[in-house]
């Protein structure tokens, strides 16, 4: 506008300024212009999310989009080939290059970024400089804001942001700040944050070195992160929604790279490597209960990883291994029997057991420690060595190639009617980081009493060597009360994993009208065994109180 104003007075000054009412019109014109200038004046400030600024975009093509289905039957000059023919079933990915100007005169790390829905793209950034940024993109359209100022680094020491999106478009970030740990979240203007659209900061948790990070969100809208820390350990950081938890996954030391990707379920899959001993391994967390699973050893693979889920929530992964002279992508997918459901009808390998009247258990762990999940299958009214049902358990130890025909650890029960794996559990009971596997045998009688089913539960440590023979803790039952028919792991931190075991013929008179039947003993393990805490029995009448449990 005062450009325009200024050609109008030149043109009027050639004409000598014959009109002095024009000069009057020129001087009142220069004056209000004069007053509107700071309202008219452009401030130099960031775009905030709300009030985003245009930049210009370009692609190859001038169909609708750039999509398979808009160029089907086409025929396109792409990758070498000269003149392909575009199938109509096939979809063509189209890559677009945009230059975002998002240096701001700053040396920025890797970014994270998240594309929700309608094509909107998230963005966060980390710089040496020391400011975390974010910025969303949509055809064409860039806001950026500032989420922080921290401890400024070098190329060697930046740590990168980790990203993550709310169902209502509501970006988390996860950063670094020097040692500590610190969350952002961005909070549109509303009537609690009346001073229009900001960041809040805060520190999560100090002194904790972290290098990478990743972050995602539950089904609940809380934050759930990865944070991996200068001595290589893999950490679980998590909000509960009211405070902050910390977990530590793999002691480590793990890749650079690894994914998160939590489902509709709430389940957690994450995917890493073990620099150490060359595995891929796939974690699943589900709440308290963690599932370890050995996907791939092998001694060329590199730190570069790829997981995502289907739409049975199966991941689909894809690792990179480097010899002397190749360079190959593996995929590791679930796909047997996907036509007529997720597990192949067909069985990969047949287990014949021992004859058995009665149903017995299957249970799985990593038992010797080799990061394959290893088969426990107990029979309780098989008979063996001379005696009558008195129970067997058999364990299979997993391999790359499955499990033997024939099982690789058997434990017999010593007594006839002992019904030896009535009730068996997994665990890590000692605390060393590697399952141990608890045996309950209810009809269990001592040698001087045969007639006294007094029950006891026997608990064998997993170590590299496979199953110890012997076992390391035993607890014996007591008045015929049939200890060990029922067990449950009880998963603990810090020390080792307690157990509930059911007394399924356990009975008290309470009164002339009442008497207990059944009771749940629940005991704490460390290293030298499992030690009573506590006994339950029921408070309510019936029969069945304990003959099943979950844990």
């Amino acid at each position: 506008m005062i450009f325009n104003v200024g050609v109008s007075a030149a043109d009027m000054a050639d004409e000598g300024f014959r009109n002095n009412g024009s000069k009057s019109v020129l001087l009142v014109s220069i004056f209000l212009l004069s007053l509107w200038a700071p309202f008219l004046a452009v401030n130099d400030v960031e775009d905030t999310l709300d009030d985003a600024v245009a930049r210009g975009f370009s692609g190859p093509f001038s169909l609708e989009s750039g999509f398979g289905h808009d160029i089907a039957g086409t025929t396109l000059d792409v990758d070498g080939l000269v003149e392909a023919s575009v199938r109509e079933e096939s979809m063509l990915d189209l890559w677009n290059t945009e230059a975002l100007n998002v240096s701001f005169g700053e040396h920025h790390g890797t970014p994270d970024l998240k594309l929700t829905r309608s094509d909107k793209t998230h963005f966060c950034w980390s710089t040496q400089e020391g400011s975390v940024r974010t910025a969303i993109h949509r055809t064409g359209v860039w806001a950026t804001t500032l989420v922080d100022s921290v401890a400024t680094a070098n190329a060697s020491t930046l740590v990168d942001c980790a990203l993550a999106v709310t169902a209502n478009e509501r970006p988390r970030v996860l950063y670094a700040d020097g040692d500590d740990l610190k969350m952002g979240r961005y909070a549109f203007e509303s009537a609690t944050y009346w001073e229009g659209p900001q960041w809040h900061t805060r520190t999560i948790m100090e002194n904790v070195h972290p290098t990478h990070l990743e972050l995602d969100i539950t089904p609940e809208g809380l934050e759930w992160g990865l944070m991996r820390t200068a001595s290589g350990a893999l950490h679980q950081v998590n909000f509960s929604g009211a405070y902050w938890t910390e977990f530590l996954l793999d002691a480590g030391p793990v890749g650079e790279n690894f994914e998160l990707d939590i489902d509709e379920d709430g389940v957690a899959h994450v995917l890493y490597s073990r620099t150490a001993t060359n595995d891929v391994v796939l974690l699943r967390v589900d709440g308290h209960d963690r599932d370890f699973r050995l996907l791939l050893r092998d001694a060329d693979l590199v730190d570069a990883l790829g997981m995502d889920l289907d739409a049975n929530n199966i991941e689909q992964v894809a690792t990179a291994t480097q010899g002397l002279s190749s360079f190959s992508i593996n995929l590791i997918r679930s796909l047997a029997g996907q036509d007529t459901g997720r597990v192949d009808p067909v069985p990969s390998t047949a287990l014949i057991g021992e004859n058995d009247v009665g149903e017995g258990h299957l249970l799985m762990g990593d038992l010797n420690d080799d990061g394959f999940d290893d088969l426990v299958v107990s029979t309780p009214h098989a008979s063996s060595n001379g005696m009558n049902q008195n129970g067997r358990v058999d364990v299979y130890y997993g391999s790359t190639s499955g499990v033997a025909s024939a099982p690789d650890a058997v434990r017999h029960g010593s007594v006839s009617g002992a019904q030896m794996g009535s009730g068996i559990a997994v665990g890590d009971f000692n605390n060393d980081g590697t399952a141990d596997l608890a045996i309950g045998s209810p009809g269990w009688a001592p040698s001087d009493d045969v007639e006294a089913r007094d029950g006891r539960i026997q608990v064998f440590l997993g170590n590299a060597s496979g199953l110890t023979t012997t076992a390391w803790s035993t607890v014996a039952g007591s008045a015929n009360e049939s200890l060990g028919s029922v067990l449950a792991a009880l998963q603990r931190t810090g020390t080792g994993d307690g157990l509930a075991v059911t007394a399924r013929n356990f009975t008290a008179t309470i009164s002339a009208t009442q008497t207990d039947h059944g009771k749940v003993n629940v005991f704490a393990a460390n290293t030298t065994g499992l030690h009573a805490m506590r006994n339950m029995t029921q408070s309510k009448d019936g029969d069945l109180f304990g003959r099943s449990l979950e844990a």
